[in-house]
């Protein structure tokens, strides 16, 4: 028996070879999370495999967000071995998950859109990556965290359209100054935190303002990740995850016109990999 995972700093999905169903926990970034929070997002998700016949799986893939460094890998893979003692384990970049995914026997730009954003080129062996993923206080163009705070900003600063911002009210009620420094800046959330302010962005898509932002979010992360990627050779796009997926009809002629050849979007990386990594579907 074989497992993969798919880990983000919002949740983290299981596959379980030979089943159907899929398990998700909440998210694992060993990289940013404190040793408090992680400790307690690795219990959560080890619950979930209460019960499994453990010593019945063979080899598991993690696939994870923060996974960077022999450190961070480390970590999580010390964690696997107490949960599954006898499988052979291997801990990577939830980057170079989303390469195996969207990969397809050409030099491919590869970029994450989910809660962060990260990119890299892939040949189908090694990944090249020309800049760094420097986290959602300072960058994460493009991704959930980037989106919710230009939505969370704009309604405080009072930008919104009249309709946009009694929504914005209705989805996320108290939302004041006060309120928001005092959770920001008092360490309180994190990036997962701000990517939910995206719901009002997904739920008002076709809305100029929304349409607005959002391109100009993207066009952050294709200028200062996806472009320099172009420039090097890797002339196909390949993107995953749920918030590119989910505003996949700004983001696709976005990358084309920066000049990609060809565009592929994928929603769940999990969709994909058991048939690349197993064999199977």
């Amino acid at each position: 028996m074989r497992i993969l995972s798919d880990c983000g700093s919002t949740s983290c999905k299981w596959v379980i070879e030979g089943r159907g169903d899929r398990f998700d926990g909440p998210g694992i970034n060993p990289s940013v999370m404190s040793a408090e929070a992680r400790a307690a997002a690795l219990e959560a998700n080890g619950r979930l495999f209460a019960g499994f016949p453990a010593g019945e799986v063979e080899r598991v893939d993690f696939f994870g967000t923060g996974c960077l460094d022999t450190r961070t890998k480390a970590i999580v893979a010390g964690w696997l071995r107490t949960l599954f003692p006898r499988a052979d384990i291997r801990v990577e970049s939830d980057l170079y998950g989303a390469c195996l995914a969207v990969y397809e026997g050409r030099e491919t730009a590869v970029g994450i859109l989910g809660t962060g954003s990260a990119a890299a080129g892939f040949d189908g062996l090694d990944i090249v990556r020309l800049t760094p993923s420097l986290g959602y206080r300072l960058a994460d163009e493009g991704a959930g965290s980037d989106i919710g705070r230009r939505m969370l900003t704009a309604y405080l600063y009072g930008e919104m359209p009249e309709e946009l911002s009694a929504a914005f009210g209705v989805l996320f009620p108290g939302t004041e100054p006060g309120s928001v420094i005092e959770t920001f800046y008092g360490g309180q959330a994190g990036s997962a935190y701000l990517a939910r302010y995206t719901r009002i962005a997904s739920d008002h898509a076709g809305h100029p303002f929304i349409r607005q932002a959002v391109s100009e979010a993207f066009d952050g992360f294709i200028r200062r990740h996806m472009q320099p990627l172009l420039r090097k050779g890797y002339t196909h796009a390949g993107i995953v995850g749920s918030v590119g997926y989910g505003f996949r009809t700004l983001l696709e002629p976005l990358l084309r016109e920066a000049g990609f050849v060809s565009v592929k979007i994928v929603r769940d990386p999990l969709d994909i990999l058991p048939q690349k990594i197993w064999g199977k579907p």
